[in-house]
């Protein structure tokens, strides 16, 4: 069973100046986890090698004090990241574009200015999953990623509330479709048609036009940790893309958005009922270990067109059933976050080291 998005994860270049970053200017500011982990080697466009090399890495979880789904920042040391040849962007294929719900845009977008992010876009509108314009704008991660920020019109101080949805661009809008909604759950379609976007990479603030389809899950979030919401996809297949995927011949852990994780209640179940819908398993059920008392399991498929999805149960933290701790964990936090505005950092009550086979 799918409960929940769980998070994204990002490859960069330097973990704590990109951590920074999430931290400071998108909100990021709870730290679950700051460990060491050796993972194989695995290029993601390719079927997953029998025997495969290991590297050391880096990673940060990092959740919004708002709830939502997480960000999983990863920083690979005993081999350099590979870059993507260019900018990352909608002409692209693939996981493109992370969004961020914001309430007032005008108010925020302004203080921008002060932390000099990279790729900054002017306030324009764009179609949003209700079929409703919303203000949106986009600015670049300090590894080029593309970000566009939401204003739902939230009531409340300018400033962000989490992740709102995941960009993936498509060859085949038909295909994506039906694999999300039929084997994943984001069976409830918000809006679909032509949609113009804007184009990152041209300083005129030229747009692209393409076919758009928000998707999200009709069921809602029976995660362990009640923070995670059902997420929601924005599916689009752009005219004139470049038909080359964003992770061609590329690791996990090289940059940029290289993987989303669902969180489920067994994978090896999850797997197995994925399986009966065609969908090929690319990593099996494997365990994760996090330290005395905490245990999670995962495993991977991966969509029609490449893009690596993980699965995820969290089983314990903290010795006790995931459920007690994580809720308790999350409801605190809200609170704390109200009078504290600065980083909490929880990290140190899991492991160091993370291993995984």
């Amino acid at each position: 069973m799918i409960n929940a998005l769980q998070h994204i994860a990002i490859g960069v270049t330097n973990l704590d100046h990109s951590y920074r970053f999430y931290r400071d200017v998108l909100g990021f500011r709870v730290k679950l986890a700051d460990a060491a982990v050796r993972l194989p080697e695995v290029v993601l466009s390719r079927p997953r090698p029998p025997h495969p090399v290991h590297l050391e890495a880096r990673v940060v979880f990092a959740f919004h004090p708002q709830g939502g789904a997480g960000l999983e920042l990863v920083q690979l040391l005993s081999t350099p990241p590979r870059m993507p040849p260019e900018a990352i962007s909608w002409r692209d294929l693939g996981i493109v574009e992370l969004g961020i719900e914001v309430a007032d845009l005008p108010r925020f977008h302004r203080s921008l200015t002060a932390h000099e992010c990279a790729g900054m876009s002017a306030i324009s509108q764009e179609t949003g999953p209700d079929g409703v314009s919303y203000a949106v704008a986009y600015l670049r991660d300090p590894d080029g990623l593309l970000i566009q920020l939401v204003d739902r019109r939230h009531a409340g101080s300018a400033g962000t509330r989490g992740i709102h949805h995941l960009g993936i661009a498509v060859a085949d809008l038909s295909r994506a479709r039906r694999f999300y909604a039929e084997c994943l759950g984001f069976d409830r379609p918000s809006c679909c048609g032509p949609v113009t976007l804007r184009d990152p990479e041209a300083a005129s603030g030229a747009f692209l036009e393409a076919e758009v389809l928000w998707l999200e899950r009709s069921q809602p979030s029976r995660s362990n940790i009640s923070s995670f919401d059902r997420g929601m996809i924005k599916l689009a297949s752009v005219a004139n893309h470049r038909g080359v995927h964003a992770f061609l011949g590329r690791r996990w852990g090289d940059i940029g958005l290289h993987e989303v994780a669902l969180d489920v209640a067994n994978v090896q179940q999850t797997l197995e009922d994925l399986a009966m819908r065609g969908v090929a398993t690319y990593w099996q059920a494997s365990p994760l270990r996090l330290g005395p008392g905490s245990a999670a399991s995962f495993g991977h498929v991966q969509d029609p067109e490449t893009n690596t999805i993980e699965l995820v149960a969290i089983h314990r933290l903290l010795g006790l059933a995931a459920r007690l701790p994580g809720s308790l964990f999350f409801g605190i936090v809200r609170r704390l976050s109200r009078v504290w505005p600065r980083e909490i950092d929880v990290s140190r009550l899991l492991a160091s080291r993370i291993e995984l086979d």
